[in-house]
């Protein structure tokens, strides 16, 4: 297993633990879910991410030992056995869906006092494209204030930074962050909407300055996915020159305003960023020569 080029990679590989249901010796690399199931030097080895000669090492020491190969096998079915039997790893999904019955009637009685009530408040969505994210090093302060003042925000992330290290402050604001699905939720999704995903990349060829290829595809994702979400947003905040491109298709869709806080170092070419920051109400930019206009602060 390796990271993609988006930051991707697999999150619980299954072969590994059919590999090891099979009594079979595993190599694998040190990514996202894999050590819970191979344990390094117990039911397998591990290696770094795409480092070749760690891995040709590691199959060298299997393939010239047999009891090794065996010992680690058997280890990793009693392991199997011991940790991954569906009858243990369904009990917590059953005590969660036990409990919902009696969730959804609270939510019911929520909802009902609402429509008796006053017209539920409109949020603001806060599009994080990654996080965390050094080039954005007051977000959670940002977000702290925010809560502070009462002003009605969700804050949702497209995609979890896994690499980084977290500061108390991110530890401390996490919990109230919202995070898209993985990325394979993210692209099945894009490819059951085959005739949107088309408009709009028909709406992107249409455009005298485009944004990258690349960056618009995985954007044009994040806002096919969050347009599902029901949040009751009226308005779109962008956190960055990314996230700008997936808050601009959510005002398609969605018919939502925008805004856009303009990194030091934006992702995107400056003219994309001009004409993108026309169709904004406002926002912030570390860079004032980037748009001329007293409405940005």
């Amino acid at each position: 297993s390796v990271t993609d080029a988006q930051g991707a990679s697999d999150v619980f590989p299954t072969v590994i633990i059919e590999a090891m249901a099979a009594a079979r010796p595993v190599v694998s690399t040190r990514l996202a879910g894999i050590p819970e199931s191979v344990v390094h030097g117990e039911t397998g080895l591990l290696v770094p991410p795409e480092d070749t000669m760690a891995l040709a090492e590691a199959l060298g020491q299997l393939i010239e030992d047999v009891k090794l190969r065996l010992h680690y096998g058997r280890a990793g079915r009693a392991r199997i056995e011991q940790h991954f039997r569906i009858e243990h790893t369904v009990a917590p999904l059953i005590e969660l869906l036990q409990k919902t019955p009696g969730a959804s009637t609270k939510s019911t009685e929520r909802r009902a006092s609402h429509s008796e009530g006053a017209t539920r408040e409109h949020q603001i969505a806060y599009i994080i494209d990654r996080w965390p994210d050094r080039d954005l090093p007051l977000l959670e302060r940002e977000l702290e204030e925010m809560k502070r003042r009462h002003v009605p925000i969700v804050a949702i992330v497209c995609e979890l930074n896994s690499h980084a290290r977290y500061t108390r402050a991110m530890e401390k604001m996490a919990p109230s962050l919202e995070f898209l699905p993985d990325q394979m939720v993210i692209e099945a999704e894009w490819r059951a909407n085959q005739a949107l995903a088309q408009k709009l990349e028909e709406d992107r060829a249409q455009q005298s300055v485009r944004a990258p290829s690349a960056i618009f595809l995985r954007q044009a994702r994040f806002a096919l996915a969050l347009a599902k979400l029901q949040k009751n947003v009226s308005h779109v905040h962008a956190t960055s020159s990314g996230a700008l491109v997936c808050a601009l298709i959510l005002k398609k869709l969605l018919n939502v305003t925008v805004s856009a806080t303009i990194e030091a170092r934006p992702a995107l070419p400056r003219e994309w960023i001009q004409n993108a920051l026309s169709e904004c109400v406002g926002g912030r930019l570390r860079d004032r020569q980037l748009v001329r206009g007293e409405w940005f602060l």
